[in-house]
């Protein structure tokens, strides 16, 4: 089911996500560490990477409970993929939890499950840009668990099944502020909310844009036996050649769309909302 008319209810800001360490030590890239996954090898639980401003290879692994920074933000900081596999996998630790990271722009990549990122557990990626990736799931990002997404912009990307955002069975994912431009997608122009499996697959997210977003069916959102909460998202000029133009919906668990604004979309059927089994 699909209500669109209730008032807002969630306040999704995240003034208290940790963004950074005040406990650990502090590695330099490159001063310390001529590379980004050297760095992270040596690194221990609570400690800081921070680096500096050009261009970096990556095609890196971050299972460790430590926050990875650039010094001078994602537009002068790029981690760049080899064009096989996912540029970035951010995975929880079992004991110590998971990392974050926070200012990149992220791009090069390719893979099955994910194309810029691969998510797996609590996670936070913080004010990144994820540009030019593509994959089977998930073009910008393949997420299982829990992780939170804040300020991250999605340009461009491609994929079968998610262009911008791949949540797989049972995740449960938090979009905050987070911006979908240009991605496409066969099913999810941004993003693709899978079947639930022993539990449930639900997308929450905050205010952000989808804008320009195309796919076959869910020009921005195709949700399939799963479910989502929408607070203050904009969609505009979203286009499928089938149905959905900015959401597609079918056969769901109960979710919500409040106080969002969706218009100039496209679609065969459904040019703003496609809904299909949804009670």
């Amino acid at each position: 089911m699909l209500n669109t008319n209730s008032e807002p209810h969630l306040g999704i800001l995240l003034s208290g996500l940790v963004v950074g360490s005040a406990l650990g030590a502090t590695i330099n890239v490159p001063a310390d560490y001529a590379s980004l996954q050297a760095a992270i090898d040596a690194a221990q639980s609570g400690d800081e990477i921070v680096v500096a401003a050009g261009q970096h290879e990556a095609g890196v692994t971050i299972s460790k409970a430590i926050t990875v920074r650039s010094e001078s933000g994602a537009d002068v900081t790029t981690l760049l993929g080899s064009g096989n596999g996912p540029v970035i996998i951010l995975e929880e630790s079992e004991s110590n939890g998971g990392g974050t990271l926070n200012g990149f722009t992220i791009t090069n990549g390719a893979g099955v499950n994910g194309g810029g990122l691969f998510l797996a557990g609590d996670e936070a990626v913080v004010d990144c840009t994820v540009t030019n990736n593509q994959a089977l799931s998930g073009g910008g990002a393949f997420v299982v668990g829990n992780p939170v997404l804040s300020q991250v912009r999605f340009f461009r990307n491609d994929a079968e099944f998610g262009g911008g955002v791949f949540y797989a069975p049972d995740a449960g994912a938090i979009l905050d502020f987070c911006d979908f431009f240009g991605n496409s997608a066969g099913a999810g122009g941004a993003l693709y909310i899978s079947p639930r499996g022993s539990l449930t697959t639900y997308a929450t997210i905050g205010a952000g844009t989808f804008e320009n977003n195309e796919a076959e069916d869910g020009g921005a959102i195709y949700a399939f036996m799963s479910g989502l909460d929408i607070v203050d998202a904009s969609f505009a000029r979203n286009y499928a050649s089938g149905r959905g133009g900015s959401i597609y919906h079918s056969d769901g668990e109960f979710s919500t769309v409040s106080s969002a604004s969706i218009r100039d979309g496209d679609a065969a059927e459904g040019g703003a909302v496609y809904l299909d089994g949804t009670g």
